[in-house]
């Protein structure tokens, strides 16, 4: 009798010692994943702060996430770069731009107009 009761407690304590180490690889990943949402807090906390209290960098970041541009400026947006040739990745026309239609052929007599590019680049007219 006391020896199946050693076996019963053994067994009893391996299960203990099973979850025990189970909840502690748990406790492990759930602090990895909390370290990196603090850190994900942290930024998006400076990002705040930032657009809150930084003039330039909030108009930086109007005209980039947002394409907004000065009175005094035009926005040229482009599908490829101008400077590497290669296509930029995610773009898209503007929302406000119509679908393009076919353009009617030009007289004869003159010379064809050289096709507009646009960009997401900000310049400013003088």
């Amino acid at each position: 009798m006391l020896a199946l009761t050693g076996v019963l407690s053994a067994l009893l304590i391996l299960q203990a010692r099973r979850e025990l180490d189970h909840y502690n690889r748990e406790e492990s990943d759930l602090r990895g994943q909390l370290k990196d949402l603090q850190l994900q807090l942290a930024q998006r906390e400076e990002f705040l702060d930032r657009l809150e209290n930084d003039p330039a960098f909030l108009d930086r970041e109007v005209r980039q996430r947002l394409g907004y541009a000065k009175p005094d400026e035009m926005i040229y947006r482009f599908d490829v770069d101008p400077l590497t040739s290669t296509p930029i990745p995610g773009y898209s026309p503007a929302p406000d731009t119509p679908p393009k239609s076919p353009k009617p052929a030009p007289p004869k007599s003159a010379t064809p107009s050289k096709p507009s590019a646009t960009s997401s680049h900000s310049t400013t007219r003088n």
